[in-house]
């Protein structure tokens, strides 16, 4: 009766390290036993101890933030970050500056991974240039993946929907693009309230 007993959260906690000490070596060996970050970042159930890539993580909180930023433009944050360093641009096209600091070079580079991400959401104005912008949802680029035919006057979205109906103009879209890419337009439902297009 005078057994002592280990509590149990404590004794997960000795079994697990134990376990993850042989797993790393030969238990004989008593240095260290160096394992490659790849192996460590693999989840649990494939071998690895389940640690996070702490640079990616952090660039995506990054690329959140850069997100706020421009959805918000009206906050006091993206206001004073435009004052001092993009007063006569955008957010997604501000450059970095001369002198930026360490905390804009941040978010610069959480920007860069949420342009690779953002695509264009059809409303029903001249937002869209149909040639340059990703705008495909089922298409791999999100761009038609014909070329530009020489003499086409199509240069926005705009120009291949039909207003009134708040349709796709699919004889205006056959002549400029292959059946493939009629397709994947056709399926994208076209605003009638006269929605901008909005970045996603």
């Amino acid at each position: 009766m005078s057994c002592f007993m280990l509590p149990k959260k404590f004794s997960d906690h000795l079994n697990f390290y134990t376990r993850n000490f042989r797993w790393g070596g030969d238990p004989e060996y008593r240095g260290i036993h160096w394992a490659s970050w790849a192996k460590l970042s693999l989840t649990k159930s494939h071998g690895g101890m389940g640690f996070r890539d702490f640079r990616a993580f952090n660039l995506a909180l990054l690329a959140k933030q850069a997100w706020r930023l421009f959805k918000f433009p009206n906050s006091l944050c993206a206001q004073l970050l435009k004052g001092i360093y993009f007063p006569s641009s955008d957010f997604l096209s501000a450059g970095r500056g001369r002198r930026a600091s360490w905390a804009w070079s941040s978010i610069l580079q959480g920007r860069d991974l949420l342009r690779k991400g953002l695509r264009w959401q059809v409303g029903n104005d001249q937002s869209i240039n149909f040639w340059e912008d990703r705008w495909i949802p089922s298409s791999s680029n999100f761009k038609p993946v014909s070329l530009k035919p020489d003499g086409c006057q199509v240069q926005w979205v705009g120009d291949v929907i039909n207003s009134t109906h708040a349709v796709w103009d699919r004889d205006k879209l056959l002549g400029i693009i292959n059946h493939k890419d009629v397709s994947n337009i056709s399926v994208i439902p076209v605003s009638s309230e006269g929605q901008a297009d909005t970045l996603i």
